[in-house]
């Protein structure tokens, strides 16, 4: 583990003179400021029966053999450093070759500027040390791939003129850094061979877990482009006119030099030459600034290039230790413990920055919170809605991608939630999972081929957000009760992949509804059924079709505040809809619209049962700026739901 010590500012030549240290800060425990802190200020150090110092920078008295348990204990008494340790520590990966599988790694031998035939081959014995990964979007079929036909010729020696810009770029990275071997997809996995991509995908977060680093190639829309060009200078003002942004220059006279001295010269002696006059750069405060409040800012800023776009580049970003971005503007470097922005003298400042919980990072097998109900379940929790969120707003060129693609990040949080994963939902929070819905002033689209059931969120392309409620909180009221969900894998050795088939069924109150336009194209105010005619449905006195338009449509005749929206533009023409409420909680009752399923995503009836889909989503409000018959009727409505005068019914969704 590489640990940087804080940058303090440095005693005077006299104080180190004299060795002694400054006066120990409150924050700092006097292990640390004995320790590391005074290597920081330049101390010399003998050891004990040597008459000469090891180093004329090192501490007087140093010792700084410690352990866990007591680095835990100063971290608990309030030391900083300690808990940076204790941090660093907890989440380096832990490297255990016996293991891991088989896999090809890329190896990069005695690589020069010039590429030669023979520098870089595939190998396996890559998991014998430490290894980079390549995070880069293809942009389109990539010829220089691995197939059965070429791995033997690859395990031999690969031309280095038949890689794409951004693999050597990433190659040369790799080398300068000090490291052999890296690990790119299109070489790394046999691309024609379905075996091989399953057993690749299936180990997918331990790839990117277990890596050193990431090499994110974030500025390039396509493989042949390469990251390594030079990067443009910031914009400059137009002083005339501030306010179109930009930087500004101004002379700066440097401090002088101190001469180096010869062994032993202490003195820090000013060297006699001729001040120099340099330039600094002043930036106005987020002229730089890619400002984005929308849920995708928290994954990383929109100013990292494609790379943001693509579906599988997520999981490579997050569930890596350390990554380093190459942006079009600059270069970002971050790990778990540190976030370094503009490495060089280019400027773009990030206002969000991700990064997983530690509890996802710990190396080892990891085992669920004790407690499903418990705030750090829900945190973790919390957070999953978070990436999933960000994740919908990237594409995958393979529509059969949109599970697969974040398969290694849900099977790091399954590790930690310990429950089932169901198409991107979870068992334990299944009725709150539901609750998702798209993002305003937009549809969802349905790709062409069936990908999972109507209930998930992977069945649809475009942004949504998460309904969140917190559970560890006050409980909310449930009007739902999970009666069974199973889905079907495409491959049951990737329990986190591909589905071809899904069932819900749910417990709950069934009511009619109309969605009518409202001032948005995209919301619509919804009515329900009354409590009166909603029961002599059930009890078949009427076939549950509204009798007239204007007829007993809304709960005793009021329209109810809140809104309700169509996940897609393809189903607002829908006449028949019903509503299943799910959860009420301080502010809004919110539950599913549902519709009859057509034949292409389940039959309509299926074992005699009526089978049914979603269609989308609403969220009656109860606020105070609702007219009094409305917010009175939403009231009503809450009311005979929590009495249970609504008779709940077994609901199955495809």
């Amino acid at each position: 583990m590489d640990i940087t010590l804080s940058q303090l500012p440095y005693p005077s030549e006299e104080r180190v003179g004299n060795c002694t240290l400054p006066p120990r800060p409150s924050s700092i425990c006097q292990v640390c400021w004995e320790g590391p802190f005074a290597m920081q200020f330049g101390l010399t150090y003998t050891p004990p029966g040597e008459e000469q110092p090891l180093d004329n920078h090192w501490p007087e008295s140093y010792s700084y053999w410690t352990s866990m348990p007591d680095l835990d204990s100063r971290a608990l008494a309030g030391c900083v450093w300690c808990r940076f340790l204790v941090a660093a520590i907890r989440t380096e990966p832990v490297y255990d070759p016996a293991t891991w599988p088989d896999t090809f790694e890329l190896e990069v031998g005695s690589y020069v500027e010039r590429l030669g035939p023979d520098e870089e081959r595939l190998t396996t014995s890559g998991r014998r040390g430490k290894y980079l990964t390549l995070s880069y979007v293809w942009g389109g079929d990539q010829v220089h791939k691995t197939t059965t036909t070429n791995i033997s010729t690859y395990s031999r020696a690969i031309d280095p003129s038949l890689l794409p810009a951004t693999i050597r770029d990433a190659i040369y990275v790799t080398h300068t850094l000090g490291f052999q071997f890296l690990w790119i997809d299109s070489l790394c996995i046999i691309q024609d061979s379905d075996g091989d991509k399953m057993h690749e995908i299936g180990h997918m977060h331990d790839i990117y877990r277990y890596a050193h680093l990431t090499i994110v190639a974030a500025s390039a829309e396509r493989a042949t482009q390469g990251f390594l060009q030079d990067r443009p200078s910031p914009p400059q003002m137009d002083i005339s006119n501030p306010l179109t942004g930009g930087d500004f220059t101004i002379p700066f006279i440097c401090p002088p030099l101190k001469s180096a001295g010869g062994p032993g010269d202490h003195t820090g002696a000013i060297a006699a030459t001729t001040q120099q006059v340099g330039t600094i750069h002043i930036t106005p405060h987020h002229s730089h600034t890619e400002v984005t409040n929308t849920p995708d800012s928290w994954l990383y800023s929109a100013d990292e290039g494609p790379i943001t776009t693509r579906a599988w580049c997520m999981q490579e970003y997050l569930l890596s230790p350390r990554v380093l971005v190459f942006t079009s503007k600059t270069l970002h470097f971050r790990c778990q413990t540190t976030i370094q922005n503009n490495v060089g003298n280019s400027l773009c400042e990030v206002l969000s920055e991700s990064r997983l919980p530690d509890t996802l990072m710990l190396p080892g097998p990891h085992t669920r919170l004790a407690d499903h109900d418990s705030a750090e379940w829900d945190q973790i929790h919390e957070v999953w809605e978070e990436v999933m969120a960000g994740y919908s707003k990237r594409s995958a060129s393979v529509p059969s991608d949109k599970l697969v693609a974040c398969a290694a990040i849900a099977q790091q949080f399954h590790r930690v939630l310990g429950t089932d994963y169901l198409a991107g939902l979870w068992r334990h929070s299944l009725v709150f999972d539901l609750l998702w819905n798209k993002q305003p002033f937009m549809y969802m689209r349905r790709p062409s081929a069936y990908r999972a059931p109507s209930w998930s969120w992977a069945a649809v392309d475009g942004a949504f957000f998460c309904y969140h409620i917190r559970l560890s909180k006050t409980p909310p009221v449930v009007f739902a009760k999970v009666v069974r969900c199973e889905v079907t894998l495409k491959d049951r050795a990737l329990p986190f992949g591909q589905v071809t088939g899904g069932t819900l069924v749910l417990r709950a109150p069934l009511i009619r509804c109309v969605l009518r336009p409202d001032k948005s194209p995209e919301h619509r105010t919804i009515a329900f059924q009354s409590l009166e005619q909603t029961l002599a449905w059930h009890q078949g006195e009427v076939n549950g079709d509204l009798v007239d338009e204007g007829q007993a449509t809304e709960v005793d005749g009021r329209k109810l505040p809140g809104t309700a929206s169509f996940d897609c533009e393809a189903d607002v023409e829908i006449e028949k809809t019903w509503a299943i409420p799910l959860v009420q909680d301080q502010y809004s009752l919110n539950g599913l619209i549902i519709a009859l399923a057509d034949s292409e995503v389940g039959a309509r009836t299926k074992r005699g049962k009526v089978c049914y889909r979603r269609v989308g989503w609403f969220s009656i409000q109860f606020p105070g700026y609702a007219d009094a018959d409305s917010l009175q009727a939403a009231h009503e409505l809450a009311r005979a739901l929590k009495a249970g005068e609504y008779p709940a019914v077994d609901i199955e969704l495809v």
